[in-house]
């Protein structure tokens, strides 16, 4: 699968894009230094928000306007240097990667869900004035298993969150977001869910729910911060 493949709904421009901003959180992890994203993506602008790793926000855009949200199904693609049925552990543990793949997106659509509805955000299947689009994609999926005497265990893995929000009526993009997520080695075992199971995937895909959130309450309750460009 192409860590692209589920951005289409971005359009071409946004999809290679995407694909490149992705690369450059790849390359921050190695030891040389990530190149800086560009200043601008189709309009949208670089700022800084604390605790993500690439923000861009249409200038003058607000999010006070939205009482409600309607949701894009989670679409997620693994990362490209993983060969998941070449894995000797996921072989003789019979694990099936694209299993791996359904219970990742629907993990993150349930959390997504019930972190928004927790705290009075409507979830509406149509557009309308006060409703927010919330396009999600993960890309980069990697997993590694180690193999216990009586458990399959999370070793270490990787995923990045690709994030459109967008006005339902006018499609038009008010914010994309790239941010890119690490798990380590836990005691916890993966057990029959696979990672809609793991405590890590649930932790990760948690603090992003809990981010978009957030985001909202904020611009319901605080005035617009100026916005600090990268």
């Amino acid at each position: 699968m192409s860590s692209a493949a589920p951005l289409a709904f971005f359009g071409m421009r946004a999809m290679a894009a995407a694909g490149a901003l992705t690369g450059l959180l790849i390359a921050g992890c190695t030891s040389q230094p990530a190149p800086k994203p560009p200043p601008t993506w189709d309009g949208l602008e670089l700022v800084e928000r604390a605790g993500l790793d690439i923000v861009y926000l249409r200038p003058g855009a607000s999010l006070a306007a939205y009482k409600r949200v309607t949701l894009r199904r989670a679409e997620v693609s693994l990362d490209s240097n993983w060969m998941p049925f070449k894995d000797p552990v996921m072989q003789s543990r019979k694990v099936d990667p694209n299993r791996i793949v359904a219970a990742v997106g629907e993990a993150f659509d349930e959390v997504l869900v019930r972190e928004l509805q927790q705290h009075s955000y409507d979830v509406v299947a149509h557009p309308d004035d006060d409703v927010l689009r919330v396009v999600p994609a993960i890309s980069d999926l990697f997993v590694k298993f180690a193999d216990s005497s009586d458990a399959l265990m999370l070793d270490t893995g990787h995923m990045a969150l690709v994030l459109e929000l967008r006005d339902s009526m006018t499609n038009a993009a008010l914010a994309r977001v790239v941010d890119r997520a690490e798990a380590h080695a836990t005691d916890l075992p993966v057990g029959s869910a696979g990672l809609k199971g793991s405590d890590a995937a649930q932790r990760i895909l948690t603090e992003w729910a809990v981010t978009l959130r957030t985001a909202l309450d904020r611009a319901h309750t605080q005035p617009p911060a100026a916005d600090v460009r990268r």
